[in-house]
């Protein structure tokens, strides 16, 4: 009976047309931002009502390390309120792609994310994984995950997207991503396609700054367009990049760019669906000293349909009622760009409508009934992380009856810890290191160990972290295993070195039963 009222209230909600809402209520739906807190706090509602908020999303640091029945009652308070306001139902989103960019962990599959599919050569695991991820956010009422991410990794130096990306190959890129939105459909979950018109080849982390990419549209048509040319037209959504691109648009980057968004991407692509920005907190599009409301109404006009206000503020961790404050200032200043004629009343109407039509499709706002088989979900985890794992020797590397000194990197330490890794050998004791820093503990005395295994975190970019296991190497047999961006194993003159193109704890826990046998 539950199940039947709940349905009752999106056929409500579905009866509502743009002609229905008020300005505000349309301004509303256009934003996408969050609240700190585990549950529907005062600063919650307040920022929901103030606002009319079309779409929220998760983010572990802001509403804790919740399970999915948590997250279940969170997500249906958030709809309960919408309701109460007479407004359309919210999307409820997050990031959860997998692997290093996982919101929701606590009760969640630990997939290895798109770098270990891809190194899997097995597309059918991508659908796999989207079904099933699908079905766990589903039961947690997220009805748009804010992935999969399709830019090509075709640059060794990109500091921000490297194992988030299937491959360096736009083929393999449109054959994986392909099977993980078929799994995310099949599943009545809403996905963005991620970061137009492409991420992969620049060389600074858009979150910090403005990267620039000196290529023609032609070129871009080869490589870093290809997955959304093959990829758009099904897509309910499109994630926009901060990054320029002086051949193209000299002045603004893309998510601030009509060039991009509507003479690229609408008119040359002919995309439909709606257009999300990354979030506008970044320093790609908010230097120093720039008025978000600005950036805000500059990114609306240029073609996005929804404004993420998401992500960690630049220079401090707001109190709850200032990250509440911000979204209603940013709120009211795009009202009044309404009223004034900076944001022209047709220019919203389309974005609403846009908004509106995913929102009809009452399957997709539904709550699944039942927790997700968790036992399937973990044998599609554990397959891809078999098949992406690699270690690379010309010598026998049994460790069974070893006593082994491992060295992890510190930000890891909850997916160390979650694994058997310490059950490694006669004799297993796990160090963790700081990754900017990678000293060795003074109370360390090597001479108890047959063998190091260091687990090492993008060190191809750690001077620190590659001075370590050098040094290490020149003491003890060491084995170096890549859990990030593999590129340091061309740098290291190892025996025997491998890489797991993955931190989860699952790729741990693969990696431990190939080291012992």
């Amino acid at each position: 009976m539950r199940y039947f009222s709940f349905l009752l209230f999106f056929s409500y909600a579905y009866s509502i047309q743009v002609k229905d809402l008020t300005l505000e209520q349309k301004v509303g739906q256009i934003l996408m931002a969050y609240f700190d807190g585990e549950d529907l706090n005062e600063y919650g509602r307040e920022l929901i009502n103030k606002t009319h908020l079309g779409s929220y999303i998760y983010y572990d640091l802001a509403n804790g390390k919740k399970n999915p029945k948590q997250m279940r009652s969170f997500s249906k308070d958030l709809q309960k309120l919408a309701k109460k306001n007479k407004l359309p139902p919210l999307f409820i989103c997050t990031d959860q792609e997998g692997g290093i960019v996982s919101r929701l962990k606590e009760g969640f599959t630990s997939f290895p994310g798109n770098g270990a599919l891809g190194k899997s050569e097995d597309p059918n695991l991508a659908y796999l994984t989207g079904l099933y991820q699908a079905k766990e956010l589903r039961y947690a009422g997220v009805n748009l995950n804010l992935a999969p991410v399709v830019d090509v990794n075709n640059n060794p130096n990109n500091p921000i997207i490297g194992i988030r990306s299937f491959s360096d190959n736009p083929e393999e890129v449109v054959s994986f991503a392909k099977q993980m939105c078929k799994g995310y459909k099949e599943a009545n979950l809403y996905y963005s396609l991620k970061h137009f018109p492409g991420h992969g080849d620049v060389s600074k982390d858009s979150h910090k700054a403005l990267p620039v990419v000196n290529k023609s549209i032609e070129e871009l048509e080869k490589l870093e367009l290809y997955p959304f040319s093959k990829l758009a037209k099904n897509a309910p959504s499109i994630m926009t990049a901060h990054i320029l691109f002086p051949k193209i648009d000299p002045d603004k980057p893309a998510t601030l760019s009509s060039i991009i968004l509507q003479d690229i991407l609408r008119k040359k692509l002919n995309y439909q669906g709606i257009i999300i920005s990354d979030s506008l907190r970044m320093k790609g599009v908010l230097p120093e000293g720039v008025d978000i409301a600005d950036v805000a109404i500059e990114a609306f006009n240029a073609g996005c349909d929804i404004l993420c206000i998401g992500g960690k503020f630049l220079n401090d961790r707001p109190t709850q009622e200032k990250q509440a404050k911000e979204v209603i200032y940013i709120f009211d200043k795009l009202v009044e760009a309404v009223l004034s004629g900076k944001i022209s009343q047709k220019r919203l109407d389309e974005s609403v409508e846009r908004i509106l039509k995913l929102k009809e499709k009452t399957e997709y706002f539904t709550f699944d009934q039942e927790p997700l088989d968790k036992a399937k979900a973990k044998e599609v985890a554990l397959l891809t992380s078999k098949k992406a794992t690699k270690i690379y020797s010309d010598k026998r590397y049994s460790l069974g009856n070893k006593k082994i000194l491992v060295f992890a990197p510190s930000i890891l330490s909850k997916s160390v810890i979650n694994s058997s890794i310490s059950t490694l050998g006669q004799e297993s004791t796990v160090t963790f290191f700081d990754i900017s820093k990678a000293n060795i503990d003074s109370n360390i005395v090597l001479d108890r160990y047959d063998t190091i295994l260091f687990l090492s975190y993008n060190a191809w970019k750690s001077p620190a972290q590659l001075k370590l296991i050098q040094s290490l190497s020149e003491k003890k047999q060491t084995i170096c295993i890549a859990l990030r961006d593999p590129y340091e194993l061309d740098l290291l003159d190892l025996d025997i070195k491998g890489a797991t193109y993955s931190p989860s704890s699952i790729s741990l826990e693969e990696l431990t039963q190939k080291l012992k046998n």
